[in-house]
């Protein structure tokens, strides 16, 4: 995909996946030529599983207490 269809895809605009290279951040993407970059969806769909990991490491302990 290119960035435009990347960051719909994500729902994103295209200017938060070029400032994420530039930061090296955000999901991974492939260089084929001069400034010419692809993402593959198994890369989005994997980075997105990631984030959605990292939100739910806060969990509740609901074990009971002894008074």
């Amino acid at each position: 995909m290119t960035t435009a269809e990347a960051a719909a895809y994500l729902g994103f605009n295209s200017h938060t996946l070029r400032r994420w290279r530039w930061q090296k951040i955000g999901p991974p993407f492939h260089v084929t030529g001069f400034r010419s970059f692809w993402y593959l969806r198994e890369d989005l769909d994997a980075y997105c599983e990631r984030k959605r990991a990292g939100r739910s490491k806060h969990t509740v302990n609901t074990e009971e207490h002894p008074a």
